[in-house]
This record gives C-alpha cells, structure tokens and sequence, in this order.
C-alpha cells in the first residue's frame, strides 16, 4: 500500500465516517454548512496534493481539488445515500413502518412515460423548517433524479443506483463495495 492509499484509507475511516454518519437525518439545508462540511473534504485533498505530489491547491476551486483525486463532493454522497435508503425501504431491504407509511402517502402512480407529475407528491412547504425534514429531502432528491430521465428508482436496482452517482470513479467507488466504503 503507498502512501496516497494508506491516507485515503485513514481520512476514510476517521473523519468522512464522522462526516456521512447518519447524514440522512442531519442533511444541511443551508449553503453555509454545506460549504463548511465540504472544506473539510478540501483541505484533506489539497494536504494529500502537497505531501504527495508537491501541488499548491491554495486558489484551486473544490471541484477542481476532488476531480483531481477521483473523488465526489460530500454532498452528492448525502444525496446517494439518501436514494439509496429510499430504495432500500422500498424493496423490503430496510425497514421502517412509519417512514414508509409516509413515502407510500406521497407516491403519484402511473407508468413512467406517461408521467408528467414527479414520482412523490411533496406538499407546499410554508417553512424552511418542513424542506430540512428528512422525508422532504429524500423524496425532492429522488423526483429531481426521476426528473433528469436518466434512471428511474422505481426500475432499477441498487447497483445501478450507485453507478450513477459515482461517475467520479478513482479511490472513492472502489471503497463502495469495499469494507472501507460508508454506505
């Protein structure tokens, strides 16, 4: 193992297990804590572009730091997790009487290519408090992947679901299978 693994696999285990531990429930609303959370992913990045490859990341933008090492920004991480977990509950993989009580209230049926609504009916949101809650955010993120018509979480399977999010293939999606991986 070289040096470059050896702290993936230790900025794995210590601080991103701490960063996505039940991220379902505590997803950040704002863009301030995002931004935060995510500058934590940075600054491991640009330490490892140093030490390892003598590359001054000071006025490199995050996206460029984390395409450079193969990785996804933790928030695309939370919004997997979250299609996951709703895959899961669907499937009889998790269960969770009430959530999917709740899910299966908001469903608006009917065949894909016939469907102009999204997937879940989510009521108006007359706070910012009900758009924070965890049911809110998980059945927005899987309209919004509905929406994009390229995957549908309804007909699909869970590897599928992960291949999609993990376009940014290097250390990280080899860590979703392995022992090492959060999910």
């Amino acid at each position: 193992m070289n040096n470059r693994m050896a702290f993936v696999v230790l900025f794995n285990a210590y601080v991103r297990s701490k960063l996505e531990f039940a991220s379902i429930v505590w997803d950040p609303p704002h863009d301030i804590r995002i931004e935060q959370i995510e500058m934590v992913q940075k600054k491991f990045f640009k330490f490892l572009s140093w030490k390892i490859f003598g590359i001054d990341d000071r006025l490199t933008t995050n996206s460029d730091v984390l395409t450079r090492h193969g990785a996804c920004a933790l928030s695309t991480r939370r919004s997997m997790s979250s299609c996951l977990y709703l895959f899961k509950l669907l499937n009889g993989l998790e269960i969770n009487e009430v959530f999917l009580d709740r899910v299966n209230s908001c469903f608006n049926l009917g065949p894909k290519r016939f469907r102009k609504t999204p997937l879940f009916y989510l009521p108006f949101a007359r706070i910012e408090l009900f758009k924070s809650s965890p049911l809110y955010r998980i059945l927005s993120s899987v309209n919004n992947l509905n929406n994009s018509d390229k995957l549908d979480i309804l007909c699909t399977s869970l590897n599928k679901i992960k291949s999609f999010f993990t376009d940014c293939s290097s250390i990280f999606s080899s860590y979703l299978s392995s022992p090492f991986g959060f999910l």
